[in-house]
């Protein structure tokens, strides 16, 4: 597809033949204000540096990326392209599009003044594979332990609702003193069907606190603050913030951006909002001349071991590779973390699971043992 330069220099979008299509793009792009995935990322900085490896300009690489993509992407990489096309530089382009980081343009900004664009691109490209990779990992660690337990809540859910109750009808028939254990599952089942209409509601508000928790900073905080009480989800949570944390400081440090610059960029790449206001906190001690690592003692979010590679950096001058060190760890670390995860919580599932519905059976199966002078 051809670019024409005078549509470009006007900033008029060519005109398109399906106006239903249109409209329900502005709808999409209307009540969808998030910035794009970590994948998006990904395949846009890894299509833009293979492109521009290839000879092809930068407009000519937009606009074949543009084409790879439909409604809000697609606009916003229109977007993206016209400005370029009328002269700024593609890192005041992504500093202009809300759906594009801060982090991002600034660390293209460098590469343009420093000739080292193709470098950035490429360091940009691995940074969002991380974070893509990462997520992987945590769905893939969660995934089948939720699973497991939705599945239970439904044999829960079909016991005590249908199960139980047919037990109890056969029982009054029968006129006979019932078991304790017995007598218990049939007063949770009357109970269940009392108040069942209360886990659907309870799932309503669970997700009506979601989406007040997002709008909300206080109780985001307060929120995170307890997950990362919680233990070996805590860690892992923990250890997630550290990766990512390390990971844009090695590219800052390395692209010579000035360390108290360098925190302030990365703190707003922080999804923890107590990770990331003590990251504004040392921001704020390091201007007044405290050390990095002395900050990093004193934190409780840093182990000794993170403490003391900090510190060596300091010493030696190359704290942009000490973070690089870090990073590596950290992702070393996540792994097993996940795989650790999976591995205590299946078994755990399993054995609560089993033990709740064998006690359920053995409670309704107690008083024909009786009876047939089993015991």
């Amino acid at each position: 597809m051809k670019i024409k330069l005078t549509e470009l220099k006007t900033g008029e979008k060519p005109k398109k033949t399906s106006s239903l299509k249109d409209v329900l793009s502005k709808d999409i792009v209307l009540f969808s204000n998030s910035k794009f995935s970590a994948k998006f990322f990904q395949k846009f900085y890894d299509s833009l540096l293979g492109l521009l490896l290839a000879g092809l300009d930068i407009i000519t690489a937009l606009n074949i990326i543009e084409n790879q993509h439909k409604t809000k992407p697609a606009a916003t990489l229109y977007s993206l392209k016209t400005q370029v096309a009328k002269g700024a530089f593609l890192s005041q382009a992504l500093k202009e599009c809300k759906e594009f980081y801060t982090y991002d343009a600034y660390l293209i900004a460098i590469g343009e003044k420093t000739g080292r664009l193709h470098e950035i691109l490429k360091e940009l490209e691995a940074y969002y594979a991380t974070k893509v990779k990462l997520k992987r990992m945590l769905v893939s660690a969660l995934s089948y332990p939720m699973l497991v337990i939705a599945l239970s809540i439904g044999v829960l859910y079909f016991m005590l609702g249908f199960l139980i109750p047919t037990f109890k009808d056969i029982y009054l028939r029968m006129n006979i003193e019932l078991p304790v254990i017995t007598q218990l599952m049939l007063d949770v089942s009357d109970a269940f069907s009392n108040y069942a209409f209360l886990l659907p509601l309870g799932l309503l508000l669970l997700l009506a606190f979601n989406f007040y928790a997002k709008s909300n900073v206080k109780v985001q905080e307060k929120t995170q603050a307890i997950l990362l009480k919680i233990p070996l989800l805590g860690a892992l949570l923990l250890e997630t913030q550290l990766m990512r944390f390390s990971h844009s400081m090695y590219l800052l440090l390395s692209a010579k951006v000035p360390i108290t610059e360098a925190l302030d960029l990365s703190a707003k790449l922080l999804s923890f909002i107590p990770f990331k206001k003590e990251i504004h906190y040392f921001n704020q001690e390091i201007k007044k001349g405290i050390a990095f690592s002395d900050l990093t003692q004193r934190s409780t979010f840093f182990d000794a071991q993170y403490e003391a590679m900090i510190q060596v950096g300091e010493q030696t001058g190359r704290l942009s590779e000490v973070f690089e060190k870090l990073f590596e760890q950290k992702m070393t670390q996540l792994n097993y973390q996940t795989k650790i995860l999976g591995d205590v919580i299946e078994p755990i599932l399993i054995i609560v699971i089993g033990g709740m519905v064998a006690l359920v059976l053995i409670a309704m199966y107690l008083p024909m043992f009786g009876l047939s002078g089993g015991i």
